[in-house]
């Protein structure tokens, strides 16, 4: 059997503020991915089989919340979907690893990760990082970056991308 390649997008949450200042205060947050097969000439036709698994880690490493999606894909299919489901975190710099699991091995695909912040609101400033890809040469650059809260609601900041 030809094995299928399949490529994972993180397209989730980024920045999540609870609306609290309480250091106990939480937020439910949006994971999801993009899932496309590789542009290879031939589309398979299982997709709609598989799942993403998400993994969210927090800054020590400590698996804090996993859920499982199973892969949305459209009427007409043209060899793409969508997966997400939600969690709930507290404050803190979490790692969201992806992972697609299909139960025919149809298709092949490594993990992706991605980051996600929760702040808290009131704190006045927030700094969060993480990386890009680019998508036609597959490289990556870091990114990080500090905000600070307006009080009209809106944010200040700056960004270094290397």
């Amino acid at each position: 059997m030809t094995h299928e390649d399949v490529a994972l997008v993180y397209t989730g949450d980024l920045l999540v503020s609870t609306g609290s200042t309480s250091v106990s205060s939480s937020k439910t947050v949006q994971l999801s991915a993009g899932v496309s097969e590789a542009s290879d000439g031939s589309l398979g036709s299982q997709l709609g089989t598989a799942s993403v698994v998400f993994t969210v880690k927090d800054i020590n490493g400590a698996t804090k919340a996993t859920c499982t999606s199973k892969v949305s894909v459209p009427g007409t299919y043209t060899g793409t979907g969508t997966a997400g489901c939600s969690v709930v975190l507290g404050e803190g710099n979490y790692t969201v690893t992806m992972a697609l699991q299909t139960p025919n091995g149809y298709y092949t695909g490594s993990f992706e990760t991605a980051a996600v912040t929760v702040v808290l609101s009131g704190t006045g400033f927030t700094t969060g990082g993480g990386w890009l890809r680019e998508p036609t040469l597959q490289t990556r650059s870091n990114l990080g970056f500090p905000v600070k809260f307006l009080k009209n609601g809106g944010v200040q900041g700056n960004s270094l991308c290397t």
